[in-house]
């Protein structure tokens, strides 16, 4: 993939709960001087109220179309060529796979699912498909082949300067 770093539109990274998406996510924008966008924050302001709280009251349903929702005012609306954090099921949405590859760059941070799960249980109040391990397993192993096929794949194993220097070079 030979590109500018100038003509890539929007940055989007993809992958597991837990795979860094957040924290790489900022300071990749930070070192390409853009704007960082974290999706499921976007989501909660439009909401008034956390993701947890959307699962509580709307259930997944809701939050898929709340999160498809945010992610075409992104596209249609965005500051210029944010780097965007997506939540870890986007991918479960085939328009919504359309709209990121139109609009940039997939990035899949890719962490293997034990490592992705052991951090997600450092904060299972903010995974609300946790609650039963066994099915958010099966769902987890589901998304990889999206991920495989919508984005540039990056280890998201080791330092997180480590990890920006990667998504760095898939970029340039």
């Amino acid at each position: 993939m030979s590109r500018s770093l100038s003509s890539v539109g929007m940055v989007w990274l993809v992958g597991l709960p837990g795979s860094g998406k957040s924290t790489v996510g900022a300071a990749v924008a930070r070192r390409l001087r853009r704007p960082f966008v974290d999706l499921d924050h976007e989501i909660e302001k439009a909401a008034a109220q956390t993701v947890a709280g959307i699962f509580t009251t709307e259930g997944e349903a809701g939050f898929r179309r709340r999160e498809s929702r945010v992610l075409r005012s992104l596209v249609v609306g965005s500051p210029p060529r944010p780097v965007v954090a997506c939540g870890g099921g986007i991918v479960e949405g085939e328009g919504n796979r359309a709209l990121m590859a139109g609009a940039g760059a997939v990035i899949w941070l890719d962490l293997p699912l034990e490592k992705a799960l052991a951090r997600c249980r450092r904060r299972p109040e903010v995974r609300p498909l946790m609650a039963e391990a066994a099915a958010y397993r099966r769902r987890l192993e589901m998304r990889i082949p999206l991920y495989r096929a919508l984005g540039c794949r990056v280890d998201a194993g080791g330092a997180i300067t480590q990890v920006v220097t990667r998504v760095l070079s898939v970029l340039a």
